[in-house]
């Protein structure tokens, strides 16, 4: 699954683009929870997938599971009511494609991999 996710980011080195969203209930590195929250209290729904960060000098990359929130406003913009927006800056995120099953099969297993990047 992770490889698939770094072959999108190879692709699309943007990902979808993130508004980080204060909200006061956000717990530190919850962000799976903090959507849930957020979900809760003020609608949407939650999107689940991956942030790819890869500092631009580094052999590798990492891929971390992440939930945001899609708004359902009309403008189904995606809001990060967990990271603020200097925490966003360097990272890509990707939505789950796929069962939500296996996503947080994986998220419980592999919060977080350092893969290297193939040439």
């Amino acid at each position: 699954m992770a490889a698939q996710v770094v072959s999108r980011w190879r692709e699309n080195r943007a990902g979808l683009p993130l508004v980080s969203v204060p909200f006061p209930d956000a717990q530190e590195a919850q962000c799976h929870a903090n959507a849930e929250r957020y979900v809760a209290l003020h609608g949407g729904e939650v999107v689940r997938g991956w942030l790819i960060q890869h500092p631009d000098s580094w052999p590798q990359v990492y891929v971390r599971t992440h939930s945001v929130v899609r708004r359902l406003d009309g403008s189904a913009s995606l809001v990060d009511p967990t990271l603020a927006a200097r925490d966003l800056r360097g990272q890509a995120f990707f939505d789950h494609v796929g069962d939500a099953e296996v996503f947080d099969a994986i998220k419980l297993a592999y919060a977080e991999l350092l893969l290297p990047l193939p040439d």
